[in-house]
């Protein structure tokens, strides 16, 4: 997932201001596309009572999502590495920006360390696990870590609003920017190369980590800051050359796009990366 080139993409869809909710919203759902072309997500706050941080939320299709990525420390040491969650280079600031990196056995909370049915127990870096229905993992109360079939709904339905943008566009005689038709590129943060937050759903470039067992301590690298991010999720699978691989969201640069797909990848349980948590 490392060393992909950076190239600019502007998008000139208008995204609308997004209200403020109430803690824990879970307003209206978002909408389709308005006259002009824009779309509005339904935003709230979530107030992890175990650490008292707080995050915003964003209503999309049927789904409320945090609209901010996880920044629990979850610091259970484990065989190889001294904690289980971390901040790019090491660098506290980074967290406050763009929430922790998780091993996967820590975001599904593979050590029983907050919850006993959290149906996580079991999920390392060994064997696939056959975790049982949803997953609340790391995630706070109420919450729960996505599965794949609900990075496949989320994408689902931002390609539909979207088509109708761009049908629209077509409709009036509007030139189409390179990049437009793409449901990912409307899941990013304005910061992305002049970007709009097309639905609130404000994905940051945040990077990822790489634990690098060839060196005694364990070698810790980070990649991607500005490039690329990727989400957790609790579907799991074998992997090529053993061990666990599990499916994730990814969103990067417009020349990673290409090899993406509809951007639902895997990658190994041993890697370092994002989690944005789902409404129960």
């Amino acid at each position: 997932m490392k060393n992909i080139k950076k190239l600019s993409l502007f998008v000139s869809v208008a995204a609308l201001l997004i209200a403020c909710g109430s803690e824990d919203s879970t307003n209206n759902p978002v909408g389709g596309g308005s006259a002009n072309n824009s779309i509005e997500g339904a935003a709230g706050f979530l107030v992890d009572s175990r650490d008292g941080h707080r995050y915003k939320t964003v209503t999309i299709g049927t789904q409320t999502w945090m609209a901010e990525n996880l920044n629990y420390a979850y610091l259970q040491p484990t065989a190889e590495i001294d904690s289980s969650s971390f901040c790019y280079n090491d660098d506290p600031a980074n967290c406050e920006i763009y929430g922790r990196f998780y091993a996967w056995s820590a975001a599904m909370d593979s050590a029983g360390l907050l919850l006993n049915d959290g149906k996580g127990r079991g999920c390392g870096d060994g064997g696939v696990c056959a975790a049982n229905g949803t997953v609340q993992g790391i995630c706070p109360s109420g919450w729960r870590l996505p599965q794949k079939q609900d990075f496949e709904i989320l994408i689902a339905f931002v390609q539909d609003s979207v088509d109708k943008i761009v049908a629209q566009k077509k409709q009036n005689l509007e030139p189409l920017i390179e990049g437009i038709e793409d449901a990912r590129e409307h899941l990013k943060a304005s910061v992305w190369s002049n970007l709009y937050d097309t639905f609130g759903f404000s994905a940051l470039p945040s990077g990822y980590t790489e634990f690098n067992g060839t060196f005694t301590p364990v070698r810790i690298d980070y990649y991607g800051l500005g490039e690329y991010t990727y989400f957790w999720s609790s579907t799991s699978s074998d992997g090529f050359f053993g061990g666990t691989n599990v499916n994730i969201l990814s969103l990067g640069n417009s020349f990673s796009l290409s090899f993406l797909g509809n951007g639902i990848e895997s990658s190994r349980a041993g890697d370092g990366i994002s989690v944005r948590c789902l409404k129960k």
